[in-house]
């Protein structure tokens, strides 16, 4: 930022240097800046050309006489979509939760996590394979509907013959798939789970639900139920199964009332990294 007189005197220059002529009038000024309070670095700074710089998540804006300063709030790494005391349920394949997000002001993560209870045997004749997929992705609201957004997917695959072990597809484990956002605003996340096996009798897999509410939600008193009365809007399922996200769901399409399986839902979170 230099300093300049809107006016410029053109009369000739005296060569007294003792006198200030027209050419020193219309030079650059050194300007002198001294900061107070929190600082790092010098404490005054100046020059005949000042420049102000935008540190990490500070963004600055010139526009005709006025400079505008904005900061971006904190970054969140880790949110805890649905959690409480939890059981256990069989996998609903292509049933699709829908968790409306508290306002989010900056939040980063790279993965969507949840948990599954497996157990399988591990006898000399058996013989199977299972498949494992979980879908997940971030909508936002437009008029009466929710917009997909951000999302992924991933697939865990593992086969078993004869008595080989088990022991890392045992119990409850976590699984996870990738989710890259950075988000400000009103999300509601979408998440859904299908697994597959062959010789189903050897193995079973169900997900990790929050069991706080094991009860149906009856709509709004003094009116007449209907399966997409919701206590939050857009918390529910989505009211047909599905293999895909869907691009688009209209609130009146996300069933909560009248279904335990509503009420519930899996044990969530949205993470960035792992430590």
């Amino acid at each position: 930022m230099s300093v300049q007189h809107v006016k410029n005197l053109t009369m000739g220059q005296t060569t007294d240097t003792t006198l200030v002529g027209p050419n020193d009038w219309n030079s650059a000024h050194s300007q002198l800046y001294t900061l107070t309070g929190n600082t790092t670095g010098n404490n005054t700074f100046g020059g005949t050309d000042i420049q102000f710089s935008g540190g990490n998540n500070i963004t600055l804006s010139g526009t005709g006489v006025t400079l505008g300063i904005s900061a971006a709030g904190g970054r969140a790494n880790y949110i805890a979509v649905n959690s409480g005391s939890f059981a256990t349920q069989s996998i609903q394949n292509g049933s699709l939760w829908l968790f409306p997000l508290n306002n989010i002001d900056g939040l980063i993560v790279d993965r969507c996590i949840a948990f599954a209870s497996i157990s399988q045997s591990s006898s000399s004749n058996s013989s199977y394979s299972v498949n494992l997929s979980m879908y997940a992705g971030l909508y936002s609201k437009t008029g009466s509907t929710l917009s997909l957004g951000t999302s992924g997917s991933s697939s865990y695959a593992w086969s078993i013959t004869s008595n080989n072990t088990t022991a890392n597809q045992a119990g409850i484990r976590g699984i996870s798939c990738p989710i890259s956002a950075t988000a400000d605003g009103q999300y509601w996340l979408g998440f859904m789970v299908r697994s597959s096996t062959t010789n189903t009798n050897w193995a079973t897999i169900e997900q990790i639900v929050a069991s706080n509410l094991a009860s149906t939600f009856s709509g709004w008193l003094n009116v007449t139920s209907s399966v997409s009365n919701q206590m939050i809007l857009g918390s529910g399922t989505y009211s047909v199964t599905t293999s895909a996200l869907p691009g688009s769901i209209g609130f009146s399409e996300i069933h909560h009332a009248g279904s335990v399986l509503n009420n519930v839902g899996p044990i969530l979170a949205l993470q960035n990294g792992t430590a």
